[in-house]
């Protein structure tokens, strides 16, 4: 993978073949995560359909009672997983596909190979994830267990 400097944005010469093996790998995922979503979305009209019709079927129960919030945020998770699928296959077209957003150097293909969607090369990854836990209060050690009167 070799880059090119237009302006301020770097560009990405993946080979072509390289380019449609991700492309054929991006359209298969972003397929598999619609079904999947449709499927989350029918099932979870069906589980209001039917707890609101008082019906529930013995041989599924534990399919009804599920907290109604877990379909919903899979459904969300889909939502932002197809997001990101269409950024990536957005990043082919424009010809940045497999630039790091934050520092503008190649991802390897390695990274791309494990995570298509990915936007950041690892160590900006890992930086952003160090960060995301200090501000979360965790840097990754384990705290001393304060006694109640200190804590």
């Amino acid at each position: 993978m070799t880059q090119e400097r237009t302006g301020a944005e770097t560009r990405s010469t993946l080979n072509k073949a390289q380019l449609t093996y991700f492309q054929e790998l991006l359209d298969s995922k972003r397929r598999e995560a619609l079904r999947e979503r449709r499927d989350l979305s029918q099932r979870r009209r069906l589980e209001i359909n039917v707890s609101e019709n008082n019906h529930l079927s013995t041989d599924h129960v534990a399919d009804h009672t599920a907290d109604p919030s877990a379909a919903e945020k899979l459904i969300s998770k889909h939502k932002k997983m197809l997001a990101k699928i269409d950024e990536a296959l957005e990043n082919i077209k424009n010809g940045t596909y497999g630039i790091c957003e934050k520092c503008q150097r190649p991802i390897s293909k390695k990274r791309l190979q494990a995570t298509p969607i990915a936007n950041l090369c690892c160590p900006c990854k890992e930086k952003k994830e160090r960060q995301e836990r200090q501000l979360k209060g965790g840097n990754g050690t384990k705290r001393p267990r304060l006694s109640p009167l200190y804590a």
